[in-house]
Formats: structure tokens, sequence, C-alpha cells
């Protein structure tokens, strides 16, 4: 029998520098069980196809992907609703739901950049990262406010992001389960929570935005594309 050829979705990681801009395109290969760049899949006797460029998001034909495992059933037994709930948020992956178009920041980018940014892109923060795309902090326009206030007296930021940014290096694993992303925002208070590969690049992002749309999505209702974080 044939293998079928099954679309892994591409993680695209968007930096935005004051000297660069960057793309990073990652897929979670089923053979390694981890994160690879996608280009690695074209010297891949499993792979049919790289699609970078597909408007519809891109993606990499693999013979080799396994359709997603089907949530535990309880047949018989009476769960309240919480109970219900909380095995599906534990079953869940945080990368079935996060958004795998991220869009991050050099900490060299201007803070006016910044606020062009945000604006063009309509996000709420965008995580700030290093060379190697690690996360060294989260710039938002709560930060910004802050910052203009505080500094400048609401005259237009001077700096650059890493004056501006919260300082945190926190994320979680492309393994860890959606009730773990949902317990960190809650604790931490943050709206975003970056998603990181095996070597601590940020691969993803999830907000509650993105765990609200899941939910919907449960329920039975049509949720357009995600437009952003």
């Amino acid at each position: 029998m044939s293998e079928i050829s099954r679309r892994l979705p591409v993680r695209t990681r968007r930096v935005e520098g004051q000297h660069r801009r960057e793309d990073d395109h990652s897929v979670l290969c089923p053979l390694l069980g981890r994160s690879s760049p996608a280009e690695n899949c074209r010297s891949c006797d499993r792979c049919e196809v790289v699609r970078l460029d597909d408007p519809h998001g891109a993606y990499v034909a693999c013979r080799a992907a396994q359709p997603s495992a089907p949530l535990p059933t309880y047949t018989g037994q009476h769960l309240p609703v919480e109970s219900v709930l909380a095995l599906l948020l534990e079953h869940t992956k945080v990368t079935e739901v996060m958004s795998h178009d991220v869009t991050c920041a050099d900490s060299e980018l201007s803070a006016q950049a910044l606020v062009e940014l945000l604006l063009r892109k309509r996000f709420g923060g965008v995580p700030v990262v290093d060379r190697e795309g690690k996360p060294v902090g989260i710039a938002s326009k709560t930060d910004l406010l802050r910052e203009v206030y505080e500094t400048y007296g609401w005259s237009p930021p001077t700096g650059v992001v890493s004056d501006v940014m919260t300082e945190s290096a926190f994320g979680l694993p492309e393994n860890a389960s959606l009730a773990h992303a949902a317990a960190m925002m809650a604790y931490e208070r943050v709206h975003r929570v970056p998603i990181l590969s095996d070597d601590g690049k940020v691969i993803g992002i999830v907000t509650p935005l993105d765990l609200a749309r899941w939910l919907a999505a449960k329920a039975g209702y049509v949720m357009p594309n995600p437009r952003g974080h």
C-alpha cells in the first residue's frame, strides 16, 4: 500500500530589524520528532513538495506525516463539563492552536519603527529575539505607551526596542499542552506566549484570541483565518 501524503504546516518566523529583515521557515518533522528547517525537506525522500509561497498558508507535503491522534473517548462515563474541558485542553498540543506565522523584532529596531510595525500589522505586541531567533523579551503597545508617557511626555519615542520591551525569555516547548499555555498566560498575566523549538528558537505564538478561536471552532462556529498577534 502506497503512503499517503499529508500537509505539514510551515512555521514562519519573520524578524524585523533596523538593518535586516529575515524569514525563517521550519516544520515539525515526523521522522525527527522535532522542528527542522523546511528547506531540509527538499532532500528527504518522503517529501513531495515544499510550498513556502502558498496564499492559503505555507506547507510541506510529506508521506511520513501521520494523522492527528484522536482525542480519548469516555463512553458511558458521566463527566461534568469542566472535566471534559480539562481533558480536552490537556490532550491538545499548543502547536494545533498557535499562530504559525509570527513576526518578531530585533532588540536594535528603533522604537519608532516598532510603533509603525504594530500599527501596520495591527498587532498588540511582538516577541523580541536575538540573532539566533531565541526570545529575549516582549514588546507591546502597553510598553510603548508607558515609555512615551513616563519618559518622553507623549512625544514619539526615540530609543530602540530594548529600551521599551519587557525583558523576559519565557516560552513553551512545542510539545506543551494547551492547558499549560492557558495556565502560563493566566499566572504570568501575559497576552502572548512564544512557542519554542528544541533549540529554543521561536516557531510560533499563542494568545488568548487563539484560545478563544479554538474554543469557538470546537463549538461549531466557522472561524476566519487568524490575522496576527
